[in-house]
């Protein structure tokens, strides 16, 4: 059985494909009888077969998820798995069963392969935390918070094993994560909230006068610590809808808040974790990295999780430790460089936020309005819309002419004596203002999402 043929054509796995038509040479084809095929011993592919089948198949009793089902025969398992035809699928079996122990491992003293035995899938997931890259991350969060923070090599190296797989990984994986954004993408606009008091003209007026700068990212001294930046270094968060950006802001029923868009001025390299669970295809179970993808794909959807779940009161900037130093890693340390993140929001189901690091999250200035006497005001408009009857808009309205600022505290002047923005260079700029694209949104109501769980109150037996 082992010195059999396959051809190209009876064979339609395409990494064996791939292996055929390197190695094999024109013969008669065992399965199909055909001469003059490219085709080569099984021999050389029963590595490759049992390694693809046993990242997919173990025993019945291999699995506790799975101990109480019956379970395939190895030819019902094969079929499943590939697609062969019936005779493919039986010369596979038999010449599996048949081969040498190097290609049919044994547990228990029982062969793994045998017509006696029935096979199940394995669970699909691979636990991050117990393969290598999970381990990784486990001890780079670690040594980061707790031994050492500022030069730590070791921590740069952990780090360039777990991310060292991106630029390689897989084309179903790769063409995911690495996103351009910016002119002719799909994404080329974004969006950012803050709230306001509507009551509070002064504030609003401070706001609306010059929203390039106060809709950016604060100054480097005005950078708080988040999720991906410490104290001090500015970035750029905001989120691809409007509505994702209100709940983000977790506002209260009767508060409001302006949101504002900015376009995308330049391509940017964005690492993209949002899109993991619907858009990454199964990997073929024969790939030669299957294991390896699968540990590494299982890795960037836990970080997913992390740099999604919402920011509790109770979480300390040492939560944030380890997330930080990703983001400086991918803007300074990978190669090429990332220019921020696509994370999905723990606000709003389908909601994409976005962070833009230090180099990509300036503002063009878009200048100032010049002028005095300004005002804002609800507009009333009678005109029908969709919802019918009228709606209540707002209107800033200013004399043109010299300027008049508007200061509302001693705060506000402090703000005058603080050094220039350096993190506002050209080479930083990468957002363009969308004039008139402020809009103020009224919180009318706020919509839950829960799950629910049962408890359960069980007597506790003598002894236990």
């Amino acid at each position: 059985m082992i010195d059999d043929t396959i051809c190209t054509s009876c064979n339609k796995i395409p990494e064996l494909q791939g292996r055929i038509e390197a190695e094999g040479v024109r013969q008669s084809c065992s399965v199909c009888r055909q001469d003059q095929q490219k085709a080569i011993a099984l021999e050389h592919l029963l590595e490759q077969i049992d390694k693809g089948f046993t990242n997919v198949y173990g025993h019945v009793d291999s699995n506790a998820f799975t101990e109480e089902e019956e379970g395939d025969d190895l030819e019902e398992a094969l079929d499943s798995l590939t697609g062969w035809d019936s005779a493919v699928t039986k010369l596979i079996a038999e010449t599996l069963c048949e081969s040498e122990p190097g290609y049919n491992p044994s547990k228990d003293g029982e062969p793994f392969y045998s017509e006696a035995q029935n096979y199940v899938k394995l669970p699909d997931e691979y636990d991050s935390g117990n393969d290598e890259l999970g381990a990784s991350w486990d001890k780079f969060k670690l040594g980061i918070k707790h031994e050492a923070r500022f030069f730590p090599e070791s921590s740069i190296n952990e780090l360039r094993e777990i991310f060292g797989n991106l630029e390689n990984a897989h084309g179903s994986i790769r063409d995911v994560i690495i996103r351009s954004i910016g002119p002719g993408t799909d994404i080329s606009a974004v969006f950012r909230a803050r709230e306001i008091d509507i009551n509070n003209k002064k504030s609003v007026i401070k706001l609306l006068k010059n929203p390039a700068d106060k809709f950016g990212a604060p100054p480097p001294r005005r950078a708080r610590a988040n999720r991906l930046n410490p104290t001090g270094i500015r970035a750029f968060y905001g989120s691809l809808d409007p509505m994702t950006c209100l709940a983000e802001l977790r506002l209260p029923i009767g508060s409001s808040a302006i949101v504002v868009s900015f376009n995308i001025t330049r391509k940017l390299r964005l690492l993209d974790v949002a899109h993991l669970p619907t858009t990454v295809k199964r990997l073929s179970p024969f790939h030669p990295n299957y294991v390896r993808s699968h540990q590494f794909l299982s890795f960037i959807r836990q970080f997913s999780f992390e740099i999604s779940s919402p920011i509790l009161p109770k979480d300390t900037h040492l939560d944030y430790i380890a997330t930080q130093a990703v983001a400086e890693y991918l803007a300074h340390h990978h190669s090429p460089a990332f220019d921020g993140i696509l994370y999905n929001s723990s606000q709003e189901g389908d909601g994409i936020n976005i962070v833009l690091f230090q180099h990509a999250c300036a503002v063009e200035s878009s200048g100032e309005l010049k002028g005095s006497n300004y005002k804002f005001y609800d507009e009333t408009d009678f005109d029908d819309d969709d919802r019918g009857g009228y709606h209540i808009g707002y209107m800033l309205s200013y004399k043109p002419g010299s300027d008049q600022e508007v200061y509302e505290t001693d705060e506000d002047l402090k703000f005058l004596t603080d050094a220039p923005d350096s993190g506002k260079s050209p080479q930083n700029q990468a957002l363009q203002y969308i004039e008139g694209s402020a809009t103020v949104y009224n919180v009318e109501r706020v919509v839950y999402s829960a799950n629910s769980l049962p408890i359960k109150v069980v007597p506790i037996k003598n002894g236990a």
